[in-house]
This record gives C-alpha cells, sequence and structure tokens, in this order.
C-alpha cells in the first residue's frame, strides 16, 4: 500500500534536514547536490529511477538527522503529525510514477521485427504488448498497421484514445471506418481528436474538411457546412488548395448531399 523506501525514508530526510538545518553552511554541498537532483528531477521526467541518485543522499540526512529529530519530537509533540502528514502526502502517485513500463520489452521486439519485415513476429509482439501495458498507445497504433478492417480501425482508436496528441491514429482509424462502410464511427473518432485539441487548430484543418464531406454524405448538412467554416478559419490555404478536388469528387457521389454540393457550387457559406 506504500512505495518502500521512498515514502519512509524522503519524509525522515525532510525533517532531518530541518533538525539540522542549523549546520546548513557545512552541509551545503550536500544539501545543494540534493536539490539540484530534485529539481532536475521535477523539471524533466519524475520517475523512481531519475530520483534513485538522491536515495543515498536522503539516507544521510535521514541518519543525520535522527538523533535531533528525536530530540525535537520530545520537545515539540506536533512533529510526529508533520512526520505522518508527509508519509500521506509523499505516498500520493505523480502521473509519471504512476506510469506501467510493462510491454516495453514486447514494443521493441516488435520493431525489431517490422525491420526485418517479418510481420507475424511484430504482430505477436505488439499483442503482447498492449496485454501487459494497455496504456500504452504505441503499442496499440503499431498493431493497427499490422490488422485490417474493423480490427485495424479498433487499435488504433484505442491509440488515439490514449494519445490524442498523435492524430495518425484517429486519421487512419476514420479512414478505415469510413472503408468498412461505417461513416458514424468514423465521424465520431474525428470529432474526439479534434475535442481533445492536443495540438494547434491549423492541424484539424483536415480533420474539419472530411468531416464536413462525411456529415454531407449522412445528410446532416447544417453539421458539414460548421465543419467547412471550421476548416476554413483553421487553415485557409490548406482548405484552397484541397478542397476543388474533394468537391469533385463529391459531385460524383451519389450519396452525397445535394444541399451541400449546392453550398460548394456556391462559395463560401
Amino acid at each position: 500500500p506504500i512505495d518502500l523506501p521512498d515514502v519512509v525514508l524522503i519524509p525522515v530526510a525532510l525533517l532531518g534536514i530541518a533538525a539540522l538545518w542549523r549546520d546548513r553552511r557545512r552541509l551545503a554541498a550536500p544539501l545543494g547536490l540534493l536539490a539540484t537532483i530534485a529539481a532536475t528531477c521535477v523539471i524533466f521526467f519524475v520517475t523512481s529511477r531519475h530520483r534513485a541518485p538522491a536515495v543515498p543522499l536522503f539516507a544521510l540526512f535521514a541518519a543525520g538527522g535522527a538523533r535531533p529529530l528525536l530530540e525535537w519530537i520530545r520537545r515539540r509533540p506536533a512533529v510526529a503529525g508533520v512526520a505522518i502528514l508527509l508519509v500521506v502526502v509523499l505516498n500520493i502517485p505523480t502521473w509519471e510514477t504512476a506510469q506501467s513500463y510493462a510491454g516495453e520489452a514486447d514494443f521493441y521486439r516488435g520493431l525489431a521485427a517490422l525491420d526485418v519485415r517479418d510481420s507475424d513476429a511484430a504482430r505477436a509482439a505488439f499483442r503482447r504488448a498492449t496485454e501487459d501495458n494497455p496504456r500504452d498507445a504505441r503499442a496499440w497504433f503499431e498493431l493497427g498497421n499490422l490488422l485490417t478492417g474493423r480490427d485495424a480501425a479498433a487499435a488504433w482508436a484505442r491509440a488515439a484514445g490514449l494519445d490524442p496528441w498523435d492524430t495518425r491514429a484517429a486519421r487512419r482509424a476514420a479512414q478505415a471506418l469510413v472503408q468498412a462502410g461505417d461513416l458514424e464511427a468514423a465521424t465520431a473518432v474525428l470529432e474526439s481528436s479534434i475535442t481533445a485539441h492536443a495540438r494547434d487548430d491549423a492541424h484539424y484543418a483536415p480533420d474539419h474538411l472530411n468531416l464536413a464531406f462525411m456529415e454531407a454524405r449522412l445528410g446532416k448538412v447544417d453539421q458539414a457546412l460548421a465543419h467547412l467554416a471550421a476548416a476554413r478559419r483553421a487553415d485557409p490555404a490548406y482548405v484552397r488548395t484541397t478542397l476543388p478536388r474533394m468537391a469533385q469528387a463529391a459531385h460524383a457521389d451519389p450519396a452525397m448531399s445535394p444541399a451541400f454540393l449546392a453550398a460548394l457550387d456556391g462559395g463560401p457559406r
């Protein structure tokens, strides 16, 4: 239920530093080194393995401060409450420390198999990686690349949900669903990607444009026009170069909404 040794060692060390504070000039070197390690972990990557170099320093301050700390607690029993509070607070995991690296080896086995064009071995490795760590978006994305149809779409959709910044997954899932004839599911995937807004507005212009034509095929003209307008706002240059080709294809599509086609022919609305 608690993360040993850090959840005990760090609170005792911090209280030890407080108890030894009168000697801070003599202890400037280890205090400075500990502060540097702590700062770099907080700024860059908070995981147990990156905190490891601080453990000997924490141990020194915990041991060195033990006697003055006990005397401090005898004089001021409230310090024991502070120690308990620190144990509770420091046992709350950060996002980084809650991450699992299970499946990491199989993920890289899969990439290695791809390098030698062994699709079967890669597929098996990525499946194991997703089973060991279902929250690894990379493994789901690569697995989707090796599957087909709805299986691929499901893997990519899972990757998109776990890592909205990598919009390749959502776009590939939507394309696979369109090919499977499920426009409703395809629009839902792209809508979720846009709603996450992990990238700048211009990045989502292609998604808005694709949604405009998909919604038009579903007969949802108002939604289609709204996405068309959103695409123009997000990246006008992209829409100007891409829309004519898509409009030409739309006119040849019997499933396309006539009202939407009329809006295209009539220019921006």
